[in-house]
């Protein structure tokens, strides 16, 4: 877990660099717009270089969150099963408990907490277990699903790697509010939570405290 939460540590990082690169940009364009010795010709010359700037160094971090994504997401979602007599112990007690109407939150998370970030063990525990457990008790461990029921009563599988590919979508788009989202979403389901997560939501609650204050009130 180690390096996975250096990963998702590192896009957050990333995400507050594109953040002040923004400002950047938008505070040197305005210097561009008020500047009296520049005619508008020179004027427009000068903001389609910094917006060039802007959009190289923009791409080239959003490059390096993607990567990371794909380091995380192989982590996560590329190890296949391999059998674990303690997976096992687990997914026997938990059965046990259910069958017998004793099962409680307290222990069920006792049990799954054991295996954060092996996606295929919780997948193989909730087809063991999803004739006594509901599945949904798995949606806070798991990064794969199941899609609306049709009209059989099935529910198909989707796998963990929409998780990952509609993360770097957001990221590659530039939307860091849906992005920043899902990268939480991931750290819980993996049980922790990187000090630049923690920085960056400070960072957005100051911000939207400012945006507060500053905003009129009506009476």
């Amino acid at each position: 877990m180690n390096n996975v939460v250096v990963k998702t540590g590192s896009i957050y990082d990333a995400m507050m660099q594109t953040e002040k690169l923004k400002q950047k940009f938008e505070s040197a364009v305005n210097d561009v717009k008020a500047n009296r010795n520049l005619s508008e010709e020179g004027k427009q010359k000068e903001v389609e270089l910094l917006k060039q700037d802007y959009i190289k160094n923009s791409d080239k971090l959003k490059a390096g969150m993607i990567d990371a994504v794909e380091e995380i997401k192989s982590s996560i979602a590329g190890k296949p099963y391999e059998y674990s007599a303690d997976l096992e112990h687990s997914i026997d007690f938990i059965k046990t408990m259910a069958d017998a109407g004793i099962l409680t939150d307290a222990m069920f998370t006792h049990e799954m907490d054991k295996y954060r970030g092996r996606e295929m063990d919780y997948v193989f525990a909730r087809e063991k277990l999803k004739g006594s457990i509901p599945v949904e008790r798995f949606d806070a461990y798991t990064f794969s699903t199941y899609g609306d029921y049709d009209v059989n009563g099935k529910r198909a599988f989707i796998s963990p790697l929409e998780h990952f590919n509609k993360l770097e979508e957001y990221i590659a788009v530039g939307n860091n509010i849906m992005a920043a989202d899902m990268l939480e979403q991931t750290e819980n389901k993996l049980g922790i939570e990187s000090v630049s997560r923690q920085n960056y939501t400070a960072k957005q609650k100051a911000k939207l405290q400012t945006m507060r204050e500053n905003t009129p009130q009506l009476i």
